[in-house]
């Protein structure tokens, strides 16, 4: 990794990802796979992690990179650079100064499959295998707009396509051996899932590690979703040099339910204490929470900021790109100025000099303060006016929630109250409490509907304009329909 250009990336220099399908690519948050010579889409079940890493996607983007060119691989960096974050690119190559000028795979992303025992709102089948029959009826009773591909399956293709996310690492796989080659001479292992304290045979490899001390010199990274406390798998990583566990977590008490399906606040949060416990006994480990902002939960992030400053433990944000419809640059304006006001009145925000002094006499060893949690609301406010709203992507907000909730037998209403009321009372619309749960055909097309799908229509209630040129993802394509409220 050249010093002299600001566009390198660690990653792309010394690094991969593998996916649960076998597929490859830089880092978790690039867009696109990896691919041979040929082009043709690299999968380490078929061919050698050497002859990914040296094919003909990989070398474009380290080109362009060396050039200084923003590769659209690595849009979401560059997103979140330009909202004034440290981006994944940023912080891992400020982490990894002595791989500077390296071209030597020391850095690996694994995801071993998909067994998970959550079913959260943002994923899907790739990375939970309780998401499967889910996204199935996803596709064939309400067409989500994720992936139309499914639509035209059957069940049995489907089982098949599914299959993929959790064969790939089979015990008898030749992954394992192609592994065994690098294993134990990288720097760093970054683990994810599924929910990696659940897939048993990466267990088996990282102790392998242990036993022969490779591990000593290896730094350990764990996404997970914080609820297996296992003690026989906290030994594993004791033998490694640095440890550091992310727990993925979007919000409290109800609200975490309701985003991460099968998870239960209080076990959660008792096992994280759990760990934040051995963390500070343990030299070298470190505990902290990744929390994903969403339009779900964008709205309450200062009073979950607010909770974890109290544990003391260290939060960090990361945004959902995908889905577009997720994604809170696409929020309606008025949201936009709604969620603003709200962290510019809250207590993080304001903090005084006693509030601080109070907060730092509590915890005078902490890793959390007002001054850098409120740095975090100012990235997310930053990161959402980046790009303006996109009222295709935010009507399929509306639509996937509520057909979501009524798939889940759950109430985004009662859960997020006083965010649902400004969603969904807003002063440009007739009050969509009713629409939000009526369905029923309608001659418009639908803003996620593509030709010659028979849906049913959300939108009802305010489409008194006509949206049959409307593209997905195309803002443009449309007049704005929040001008006025329709004449009576």
């Amino acid at each position: 990794m050249s010093q002299g250009n600001d566009k390198r990336c660690v990653h792309v220099d010394t690094g991969i990802r593998l996916f649960n399908d076998g597929t490859t690519m830089f880092c978790c948050q690039s867009n696109e796979k990896l691919t041979t010579k040929d082009g043709s889409i690299g999968n380490i079940q078929k061919h050698t992690i050497e002859e990914i890493r040296e094919g003909k996607k990989s070398q474009e983007i380290k080109r362009a990179l060396e050039k200084g060119v923003e590769h659209p691989n690595c849009s979401k960096c560059w997103s979140e650079e330009a909202s004034g974050m440290k981006s994944k690119r940023v912080r891992d190559n400020e982490e990894n100064t002595d791989l500077i000028n390296s071209v030597e795979l020391k850095n690996m992303e694994i995801n071993l499959g998909n067994i998970c025992n959550m079913r959260c709102r943002t994923c899907g089948p790739w990375s939970s295998s309780l998401w499967g029959q889910e996204y199935y009826h996803q596709m064939h009773t309400y067409r989500s707009p994720r992936d139309e591909m499914i639509a035209t399956m059957d069940k049995k293709d489907y089982n098949k396509w599914l299959g993929q996310f959790s064969k790939s690492y089979s015990d008898d796989s030749k992954v394992w051996e192609e592994l065994d080659k690098y294993w134990s001479k990288l720097k760093n292992i970054d683990i994810y899932g599924g929910e990696p304290f659940l897939v048993e045979k990466q267990w088996q490899a990282l102790k392998k590690n242990v036993d022969s001390g490779a591990s000593k010199k290896q730094n350990l990274h764990f996404n997970t979703n914080g609820t297996v406390y296992d003690p026989s798998k906290i030994e594993i990583m004791k033998g490694f040099k640095r440890v550091q566990i992310s727990f993925s977590i979007d919000g409290q008490e109800e609200q975490y339910d309701y985003i991460r399906k099968g998870g239960q606040w209080l076990q959660t949060k008792t096992n994280l204490l759990q760990h934040i416990k051995i963390a500070n006994q343990t030299p070298g480990w470190n505990v902290v929470v990744c929390i994903t902002v969403s339009f779900l939960n964008v709205y309450y992030l200062p009073e979950l900021l607010e909770a974890f400053m109290d544990m003391n433990v260290f939060a960090y944000v990361n945004f959902v790109h995908e889905p577009a419809f997720y994604k809170i640059q696409n929020l309606r304006p008025d949201l936009k100025e709604s969620i603003k006001k709200k962290y510019e009145r809250s207590k993080i925000w304001n903090a005084t000099e006693d509030d601080k002094k109070v907060h730092f006499e509590k915890f005078p060893k902490g890793v959390t303060g007002y001054d850098i949690t409120k740095e975090k609301l100012e990235q997310v406010l930053s990161f959402m006016e980046i790009e303006t709203w996109n009222p295709s992507s935010y009507k399929e907000f509306i639509y996937m929630t509520a057909k979501g909730d009524e798939y889940r037998k759950e109430s985004f209403k009662d859960t997020f109250p006083e965010w649902w009321g400004l969603i969904y009372n807003d002063p440009y619309t007739e009050d969509l409490d009713e629409k939000f749960r009526t369905y029923r055909p309608h001659e418009t097309i639908h803003p996620v509907q593509t030709r010659n799908m028979d849906i049913e229509n959300l939108y009802d209630k305010i489409e008194y304009k006509r949206y049959n040129n409307y593209r997905p993802g195309d803002p443009t394509a449309v007049p704005d329909y929040y001008t006025k409220k329709r004449e009576v």
